[in-house]
């Protein structure tokens, strides 16, 4: 079964081989970002947060210096709280700037 991949096709450079066995959808940046943080939650759910960290991790590192880096940044404080790493989580809510798009829902999060 062959299933779209989740890049930027603007970064990605395939072979002529590798596009006969796959396709890249055109994503956007918020997009993408979305598609992360609903597997990273489905995960959660399913309380495999191994697999959840790995996703989380990888969002963390292309989304770094983006608009998108603070949905990571609450993705990552659900992450620590479903773990049960309390300090941890709120520690990385109080990062979120006045400024930030999400800081009225980071402050929610923190009370």
């Amino acid at each position: 079964m062959k299933l779209p991949i989740v890049q930027d096709p603007t970064s990605v450079q395939e072979d002529q081989k590798a596009r006969q066995n796959r396709f890249t959808l055109p994503f956007g940046q918020e997009e993408r970002a979305r598609i992360f943080l609903n597997l990273v939650h489905v995960y959660c759910e399913m309380k495999n947060f191994d697999s959840a960290k790995k996703i989380l991790t990888r969002a963390i590192s292309e989304f770094t210096g983006t608009p998108e880096e603070v949905r990571v940044m609450l993705a990552q404080s659900d992450l620590s709280m479903k773990m049960g790493d309390t300090k941890k989580a709120l520690n990385m809510l109080k990062k979120i700037q006045p400024g930030d798009v999400s800081f009225v829902q980071a402050k929610k999060k923190q009370a």
